[in-house]
């Protein structure tokens, strides 16, 4: 009985390696793939053009988590879905930004549509980072119970004395 599952199991696995469930591929590329090393195949089946214009830092972060890099593999994107695209473009350009530090920069999203035509629409965007976010002083404090006792106060001095974030 025991060697009949085994044979089962072996034909399933080699029925699924024949139909290619196995092995199949993603058509999306990866997203840490850069915009530059994209092949013009690639570009030419994109949905949209995105061009980026920001300080490099900026850029390069924008171009490898921005969520629009993305969406520019799927080539039926409608009107509408590229509009709501539009519309949270700001937000989450806003948020990568922060992660460097920059809590005000100026965003602005221009969308050129491709119209009827048949032609790829067009998503400009520019990032003005303002002036960056640096931390001068950190004081690390606990309430009640954690500075009631001897040890908690030594606990509190060892937490202060390891702190890894150098203002």
């Amino acid at each position: 009985m025991t060697r009949w599952v085994a044979w089962c199991w072996v034909w399933a696995l080699a029925g699924l390696a024949a139909s290619g469930a196995l092995a199949q591929k993603s058509a999306t590329p990866p997203l840490d793939a850069p915009a530059a090393s994209e092949s013009s195949t690639q570009r030419a089946q994109a949905a949209f053009v995105l061009q980026i214009e920001a300080p490099d830092d900026i850029k390069t972060l924008l171009e490898k988590y921005l969520e629009l890099v993305r969406f520019r593999a799927l080539p039926d994107l409608t009107e509408a879905e590229l509009a709501r695209l539009a519309l949270e473009a700001p937000n989450n350009i806003r948020e990568l930004v922060a992660t460097l530090g920059y809590f005000a920069p100026e965003v602005a999203v221009d969308v050129q549509t491709g119209g009827d035509s048949g032609s790829r629409s067009t998503f400009s965007i520019r990032v003005t980072p303002g002036q960056a976010t640096r931390v001068s002083e950190v004081d690390i404090s606990l309430a009640d119970a954690a500075t009631a006792s001897p040890e908690a106060q030594q606990r509190r001095e060892e937490i202060a004395d390891q702190w890894s974030l150098i203002p």
